[in-house]
């Protein structure tokens, strides 16, 4: 956008079948948008409800903007979701991110969590597709 312009219009395409996404806050409190850390993941998985189709995953607060984690999307798209490492796919999160010392958290504890939530993160949806992808 330009400085004399404004944004009046975001459409967002309907999930696709087969798509599952997770958004996760922890902050001090509900009710402001203040976040100590979020992470958003979304996952579509092929016909086969088996294999991951395309992942997205985007986490706020640590780094001066959301980022996406492009090395989650190598690890999982073409892969059965059941047979993920759910734990190599946190620790690839806690690596990647640079967050900073403040006074909603530690860097140190921005990473943990990160890591945590990525994990939860996956759980939540490996639930969701439990009866279809864990056969």
């Amino acid at each position: 956008l330009r400085q004399d312009q404004l944004l009046a219009q975001i459409i967002l395409p309907l999930p696709r079948k087969n798509t599952y996404g997770c958004w996760i806050k922890i902050g001090k409190r509900k009710a402001l948008i203040i976040a100590t850390i979020t992470l958003a993941l979304v996952v579509e998985m092929a016909e086969d409800n088996k294999t991951v189709k395309d992942v997205r995953t985007c986490l706020g607060s640590v780094a001066p903007t959301p980022i996406e984690i492009k090395e989650i999307r190598k690890k999982i798209i073409g892969k059965k979701f059941n047979q993920l490492d759910f734990n190599q796919l946190g620790q690839i999160v806690e690596d990647k991110i640079s967050p900073i010392d403040d006074i909603r958290g530690t860097r140190e504890y921005r990473k943990d969590v990160a890591k945590n939530i990525m994990i939860n993160a996956l759980e939540e949806i490996d639930s969701a597709f439990r009866g279809c992808i864990n056969e």
